[in-house]
Order: C-alpha cells, then structure tokens, then sequence
C-alpha cells in the first residue's frame, strides 16, 4: 500500500525533473519561480504564525503566575533562531530546519 501511495508522487516528480533541465533557460519558467519563492516563504510563515498563536491560547494564562506558564528555553531557542534569519537574510526553511533540531535537543535535556 505504501508502495502505492508514493510512487506516483515520485514518477510525477521525475517527469516534472526531466521537463525543468529542458526549459530552466526559459525566461517564463524563470519568473514562474520567482514568484513562487514569496509564496512558499508566505505559507511558511503562516503555519508559523498559526502555531505560534495557538501555542499561547492554549495555555491558560495566570498574570500572577505568568513565569509558571512560559517555556523559557523554547522562547531562548527563538529568539537564537530569529536574530542571525533577521540580520543574515537566509532561508527561513534552513532556520525551520534548526529550530526543530534545537527543539529535539532542549527536550532531551
């Protein structure tokens, strides 16, 4: 079943491979990734924002024991990963990346 479910994605992958290494020079397939660099950059930053958001709903906040609720090495962890994306303008799928594996350690811990 599991042989199924991934090998049509995999051909339709290969075709769609084989086409780019024949058009990459086109300037319309140039654009065409261009434009849907901005837009995977926009939903990955909507499923974070949507995490984020429900992450701090969840939580029943106590004013008077606020420090109680928050997860203090998960906020250092964020912060560790949003200076160097602000200031180096990288990937935000590569600061994903580490963030998650940041994550896995300061569980571990």
């Amino acid at each position: 079943a599991t042989l199924s479910l991934v090998s049509l994605p995999f051909f339709i992958t290969l075709i769609i491979a084989s086409l780019f290494d024949k058009f990459k020079n086109n300037n319309k397939v140039k654009s065409v990734f261009e434009g849907l660099k901005p837009a995977a950059c926009a939903l990955l930053a909507s499923v974070g924002i949507k995490l984020f958001y429900k992450t701090l709903t969840s939580i029943d906040f106590n004013i008077r024991n606020l420090s109680a609720d928050i997860d203090f090495k998960a906020l250092i962890l964020f912060f560790i990963i949003l200076l160097p994306l602000s200031f180096i303008k990288k990937n935000p799928l590569t600061a994903l990346i580490f963030g998650a594996f940041g994550g896995i350690i300061i569980k571990s811990l």
